[in-house]
């Protein structure tokens, strides 16, 4: 059960204390998947399949930005417009 009568200075060091446990944890979670992606790339055949899906994925990155904006495909990300606000 969380307490509701904390001081505004608890609440502020809970905040601020899991804040900096999940920037650690973040900053470790980016190491070990940077260790991982390392020892994957020292894989001959997994480097040279990921190098052609790389150079794929660029190759249709530069046509798309040469198309004119009626001939672009819609990527699912794109700009879309926004509601007016009422």
């Amino acid at each position: 059960m969380a307490r509701t009568d904390r001081t505004l200075l608890e609440e502020l060091i809970r905040r601020r204390a899991g804040e900096a446990v999940t920037g650690m944890l973040g900053a470790a979670a980016m190491q070990v998947a940077e260790d991982l992606a390392k020892e994957a790339l020292a894989d001959e055949e997994f480097r040279a399949a990921f190098r052609v899906m790389v150079r794929r994925h660029a190759q249709q990155m530069l046509e798309a930005l040469q198309e004119p904006p009626a001939q672009r495909r819609p990527r699912g990300n794109e700009h879309r417009p926004r509601k007016r606000a009422r």
